[in-house]
């Protein structure tokens, strides 16, 4: 994620998804996070939506 996208320093529950597109993982530095609302998308991750 570069610092220049809409999502970046934004939590999953601001994103305004629609109901059919899922976060499943987040994928930051080594570690694999399994994302929630509260989860803020940070430069540098890596993002794998389900849709």
């Amino acid at each position: 994620m570069s610092k220049k996208h809409k999502w970046c320093n934004k939590k999953i529950q601001e994103l305004n998804l629609p109901t059919n597109v899922l976060i499943a993982l987040v994928k930051r530095g080594s570690e694999n996070l399994i994302p929630d609302g509260s989860t803020t998308i940070l430069e540098n991750d890596i993002i794998v939506l389900y849709k």
